[in-house]
């Protein structure tokens, strides 16, 4: 299982760097980049900010098929599975904001506790010496 992850980690980097290399994904690179964008949705491997860039090249694409530049195109007629796509991906965003929120007050605890911990020992030993 783990060279099933590995494989799809690397074909959403080189999906990513297709993308980014040409500023937005071309409507050929389209097909592989949604295979991917869903990949990454659905992996506990693909980084929030990874996610991210899929979802900003899911939307700037769409806007062309909106907007009606892509009319006609096979890419704009896929409404479901594009909005599978990025609601697993909106999921898995908002579900990675919601964990590094919890993780950043649970460290802002542990430091309080470790401060106040030794606060107490400081006067502990503080009145100790004093006597």
């Amino acid at each position: 299982s783990s060279s099933s992850s590995s494989s799809s980690s690397s074909s959403t980097s080189s999906a990513l760097q297709m993308s980014s290399s040409a500023q937005h994904a071309s409507e050929e690179m389209y097909p592989r980049l949604l295979n991917s964008a869903s990949l990454c949705a659905n992996s506990d491997t693909c980084s929030i900010e990874n996610a991210e860039s899929y979802l900003r090249e899911i939307v700037h694409v769409q806007s062309g098929c909106a907007a009606g530049t892509l009319s006609g195109n096979k890419i704009c007629n896929d409404v479901l599975g594009v909005s599978d796509v990025v609601a697993n991906l909106r999921r898995k965003i908002d579900k990675g904001a919601k964990k590094e929120v919890r993780t950043f007050w649970d460290d802002r605890q542990t430091e309080w506790m470790t401060l106040a911990t030794n606060a107490s020992f400081d006067i502990d030993e503080n009145s100790s010496t004093s006597t």
